[in-house]
């Protein structure tokens, strides 16, 4: 019994992995200068500590309103601000904002061609009054404002924009880097990783020297992520660990030691690293104190794994048990992770059945007639 249960559990995780996309060949060494000290490593061993039972104090289910009707398809980013969540869809164009107790406020879908809509959101950020969506299409930054979704102008965009993030509405990071070796569009060379302006879009410094025609991995759509304390995260394939920035200090580099290391003499695509099973870091963390959640990746999968800066290490959830299993994690708030499912009730039922706590019987309801649901983890204080 016990082994079917794993290899039942072991199926349901498939479920949460990703089969990586290849892309074209660059260096990636795992001793690399920064230009910046590492204020901590954490090591990935050969074979991994499971994720501590007592790591995590509280998991709750929270079902959205109104997405039984498809308001969105996939989270690409999340935000919390004060008594507000905004949920942002990029292969959709929207954002959708909710109180935290799930009710829809209102869903922002504005694609189109007239002075207050945008061709493509190709990237997006809040703060506390507004959202930004890039319109690379359209060169421009449409902002529209946090508390009912009204048109609040456009700024317009120089460059290119993979992706966005904010301190202030003063205060932004960008990342331009190419994801084709045969894209035209984002003037070249691009020679720095982020770059960070001003309200007009002007440069006013630039952090983390590209090599050159260096090309990001196909599929990667994040690379800004913001954390509990107002930081923002970064992280891209040339360093095997994750940057922090703060809005009044010189960025912090966090370094991830793996036991097998990419070799930064040979030129590998990522086929190519998949095949030889390099372990390596695939998408920015999510970072709650000194305690994150990323998808490493190694072979053809990835996975979520959570980081112990205290404790230099990095864990996995068990294979067979999914008592406060860790997946899908889409952004943070003042508590811990929050993770999150879309309309799949047959998910939701293994995960029960495995171990995983339950909602309450109106969540429940909820999630069966086909509500997304967001799941929050709360972690016991050190």
């Amino acid at each position: 019994m016990a082994h079917k249960s794993k290899s039942s559990l072991a199926l349901l995780m498939t479920g949460f992995i990703g089969i990586l996309l290849s892309c074209c060949g660059k260096k990636q060494g795992q001793d690399i200068d920064t230009g910046y000290a590492s204020v901590d490593t954490v090591f990935y061993e050969e074979n991994l500590d499971t994720l501590s039972p007592g790591l995590i104090r509280d998991v709750q289910w929270l079902a959205l309103e109104g997405t039984e009707n498809g308001l969105f398809r996939e989270v690409s980013k999340l935000y919390v601000q004060d008594s507000l969540m905004i949920i942002v869809d990029k292969s959709n164009c929207t954002a959708t904002v909710f109180t935290l107790q799930g009710d829809l406020v209102y869903h922002l879908s504005k694609r189109g061609q007239g002075p207050d809509e945008y061709l493509e959101l190709a990237a997006a950020t809040v703060n506390d009054s507004l959202i930004y969506i890039v319109d690379n299409y359209a060169r421009r930054i449409q902002r529209y404002s946090l508390a009912d979704g009204s048109y609040a102008g456009a700024i317009n965009l120089p460059f290119v924009a993979r992706d966005i993030e904010a301190f202030s509405d003063n205060d932004f990071l960008f990342t331009c880097m190419s994801s084709s070796p045969d894209s035209h569009i984002t003037p070249k060379p691009i020679d720095f990783a982020v770059w960070r302006t001003d309200s007009t879009m002007e440069v006013k410094q630039t952090y983390l020297p590209l090599p050159e025609n260096h090309v990001e991995m196909i599929g990667k759509r994040v690379y800004f992520v913001k954390d509990n304390s107002g930081n923002i995260n970064y992280h891209f394939y040339g360093y095997p660990g994750y940057f922090t920035f703060a809005q009044d200090q010189e960025p912090q580099y966090h370094h991830i030691s793996f036991y097998k290391v990419i070799p930064s003499e040979e030129n590998l695509d990522y086929d190519q690293i998949n095949e030889k099973g390099y372990p390596y870091l695939s998408e920015t963390p999510h970072v709650y104190n000194d305690k994150w959640c990323a998808i490493m990746s190694q072979g053809q999968y990835a996975q979520p794994m959570v980081g112990l800066n205290a404790d230099k290490k990095i864990v996995c959830n068990s294979m067979s048990s999914a008592a406060n299993m860790i997946f899908n994690i889409v952004g943070v708030n003042h508590e811990g992770l929050i993770g999150y499912m879309n309309d799949d009730y047959s998910r939701y039922k293994s995960l029960i059945e495995y171990g995983f706590p339950r909602a309450d019987s109106i969540t429940e309801r909820d999630i069966e007639q086909g509500c997304n649901a967001l799941i929050f983890y709360k972690f016991c204080e050190n």
